[in-house]
């Protein structure tokens, strides 16, 4: 084997090793460099107002207008929910026990707002914030809550 070839083969291991040294190094120094991640914005309220307890029940549909039509006009409660007040009643009678869920954290939606919800996002295809404004319910806790009640109803 010729001198020349021996002091080439040597270089180039020499080279690799200086290389995987400083690569390593480079790992070993800024570990997390190809792997940023955004830092999340921290909540600044955890419920807004709009959708508060206390709003929902002065003037949320459920609390004004459900009750209301429930009472006084039967047509427009129908017309409403495409049930009729006696079947509302028995179908809320039946899926009530499903969808109830009081923890000692927090008092759950009545079992009556949510089958509101449903039935009016089954009715008139409501968009979920849509929804949102008029039962002062989050779309997110919405699209749970129609989830919910739909496999209650198809459980019963």
């Amino acid at each position: 084997m010729p001198w020349n070839s021996v002091f080439y083969y040597t270089f180039y291991c020499y080279n690799l090793i200086a290389l995987t040294m400083h690569l390593f190094c480079f790992a070993f120094y800024f570990p997390g460099r190809g792997k940023q991640r955004r830092r999340r914005k921290p909540r600044s309220v955890w419920v807004r107002k709009l959708l508060s307890d206390k709003r929902r029940q002065r003037y949320g549909h459920y609390s004004t207008l459900s009750n209301e039509l429930k009472t006084e006009d039967e047509n427009a409660f129908f017309n409403y929910t495409r049930l009729p007040r006696g079947l509302h009643n028995e179908v809320m009678r039946r899926i009530e026990s499903w969808i109830q869920k009081d923890t000692w954290y927090r008092k759950s939606l009545p079992p009556g707002l949510k089958l509101s919800i449903t039935l009016r996002h089954l009715a008139c295809e409501d968009s979920y914030p849509s929804l949102s404004y008029n039962f002062r319910v989050p779309p997110n806790t919405i699209s749970l809550i129609v989830n919910e009640v739909c496999d209650a109803i198809k459980a019963e």
